[in-house]
């Protein structure tokens, strides 16, 4: 399930998921 986002490139989308997946 991905939010409906802009056509961005692979690199900003990975760093998007990173940011949300923060750890604890």
């Amino acid at each position: 399930m991905r939010p409906h986002t802009p056509d961005l490139p692979h690199a900003a989308v990975c760093l998007w998921l990173r940011q949300n997946q923060s750890p604890g």
